[in-house]
């Protein structure tokens, strides 16, 4: 995108979008992580059971610096990136709830709790502190764009330790600065070699029932060349050679195509101290 396409976008944005959805430029300060100038909020993480990255000190700095990074980028290309008005409003709030989660996950509060998941009336359910998410994809259900499976080190991401198939996020802003971690490290593989092992080819495994790796890695390259039509991609251009920005674009790419900002894909949300607004089905599950 061209500088005079950039400046365009703004342009455009402003007369239309009400001048409280989000300011006319992005103020990186929104991503700067909270210090206490008198106690170190590191060693206090470090040895909590029941925060994301209480394995160590340096899994802490690590935690914190990805979130960071993650929403600085966000930021910085919310801007430009996204033509509808009202994408960018929805940038800006994602935004705000980043930056008020950008302390926790930077380990200067405790996590929050453990959620709980089963099936009711053939539907799967995840109940988190606040809401109870039930049907719809995993990728929605779970907070989890990327479709990012159950690892061991998945909790230097932000993940719950509860998990199936697929790990399970506090919220979407964790789910998404997760999938750019883990495309980071994957930084030694080609798009489509990335594109291989995060939906590979059928093999008679349910979860890679339909899966094709090359559409997948093409509709990476895709996106790559619509947001810098002056460079040159392909299906062999290394994820490490990309940069933070160009990752964006990747971690959007991936997120259309596991589909749970698809309606479609998506199940229904109720809030926890509603029970009356369940079903009650639903309510019976639960025990409310």
């Amino acid at each position: 995108m061209t500088a005079l396409h950039r400046t365009l976008l703004a342009a455009i944005a402003l007369l239309l979008a009400p001048s409280s959805a989000f300011p006319a430029e992005p103020d990186i300060r929104i991503c700067d992580t909270s210090t206490d100038a008198a106690t170190s909020h590191l060693p206090w993480c470090a040895d909590r059971p029941n925060v994301p990255c209480h394995e160590s000190v340096a899994s802490c700095e690590r935690l914190r610096d990805t979130v960071a990074a993650a929403c600085r980028n966000t930021y910085q290309v919310c801007y430009v990136r996204f033509a509808k008005v009202s994408d960018k409003a929805a940038c800006e709030q994602s935004l705000r709830d980043f930056r008020t989660q950008l302390d926790g996950l930077a380990c200067n509060w405790p996590r929050r709790p453990e959620p709980k998941v089963g099936v009711c009336g053939g539907q799967d359910y995840v109940v988190y502190d606040d809401v109870v998410k039930i049907g719809g994809r995993p990728t929605w259900r779970n907070n989890n764009p990327g479709a990012l499976t159950c690892l061991e080190k998945r909790a230097d991401y932000g993940a719950y330790a509860t998990c199936g198939s697929f790990a399970i996020f506090p919220d979407l802003p964790t789910g998404a600065h997760a999938l750019l971690q883990w495309l980071t490290a994957n930084g030694q593989r080609s798009i489509l070699q990335f594109a291989e092992t995060h939906a590979p080819r059928p093999n008679g495994a349910k979860l890679n029932e339909g899966n094709d790796p090359d559409a997948y890695a093409a509709k990476i390259v895709d996106e790559l060349r619509r947001d810098n039509p002056t460079k040159s991609y392909g299906p062999g251009t290394l994820l490490g050679s990309l940069s933070q920005d160009e990752l964006g674009t990747v971690v959007r790419a991936v997120t259309m195509q596991e589909g749970s900002t698809n309606p479609a894909n998506q199940g229904k949300t109720y809030d926890r101290d509603k029970p009356g607004s369940m079903p009650a089905a639903l309510r019976g599950c639960l025990g409310l």
